[in-house]
């Protein structure tokens, strides 16, 4: 992994936040300090760096370039990551929990394993992504882009459980999905079942199978 960033944060503190931490990591914790809790790190470039198991609850990632980095078992509850650039990145076993990620793209990113809940991902970028596994619980993805993505196969499928899908991509989307979704009908959200959620997606130009 690179521990270098491309550009730091604009604000002053967070800065000395994220150089005690590339300083924690390169002595192995002997040095610097572990980040932790709400940084702001907003203008910087942080591309292929290592925040694998940080607790980073309410970070600012608004327009942040994370392209290949590692946030592999992280908390991310309540981070804002807006429009911000997660291409190829990690997010094995992350929590994100009243997250916002409007308009993030997360191209080619690995979700195995992840906690989404009661977050907003309208207009996020997911294709090509893995969900193995991934929990993606009572969130509002409308339209995002989940075209070429993998939810797992029967074995370890993703789960989605009231996930908002009005019109979201799904071209080329495979594997098996378990659980509900719901889409807009009449004026109110109407949770589609098992088979008409499969009906859904699939006629969106996916092959997926849905199991209740």
């Amino acid at each position: 992994m690179r521990n270098v960033p491309g550009a730091w944060p604009l604000d002053p503190e967070s800065r000395q936040a994220l150089e005690e931490y590339i300083e924690w990591l390169g002595s192995s914790g002997a040095a610097g300090a572990e980040m932790v809790g709400d940084v702001d790190l907003r203008g910087a470039e942080v591309r292929g760096l290592d925040f694998t198991d940080l607790w980073l609850l309410g970070a600012n990632m608004a327009g942040v370039d994370a392209t290949g980095a590692d946030f592999s078992r992280a908390n991310l509850s309540g981070a804002i990551l807006e429009n911000g650039i997660f291409v190829g990145a990690s997010f094995v076993r992350t929590e994100f929990t009243q997250a916002r990620g409007v308009g993030a793209v997360f191209r080619d990113a690995t979700f195995s394993a992840v906690q989404v809940v009661s977050s907003d991902f309208r207009g996020a970028d997911f294709s090509r992504v893995s969900f193995k596994e991934a929990g993606l619980l009572k969130t509002d993805a409308t339209g995002a882009d989940f075209s070429g993505s993998w939810f797992g196969g029967e074995g370890a499928c993703a789960r989605f459980n009231d996930l908002i899908i009005d019109d979201c991509e799904f071209n080329g989307a495979t594997g098996v999905i378990h659980g509900t979704a719901s889409v807009r009908r009449r004026g109110s959200q109407h949770i589609l079942s098992a088979e008409l959620l499969e009906e859904y997606i699939n006629t969106r130009g996916a092959d997926v199978r849905v199991i209740g």
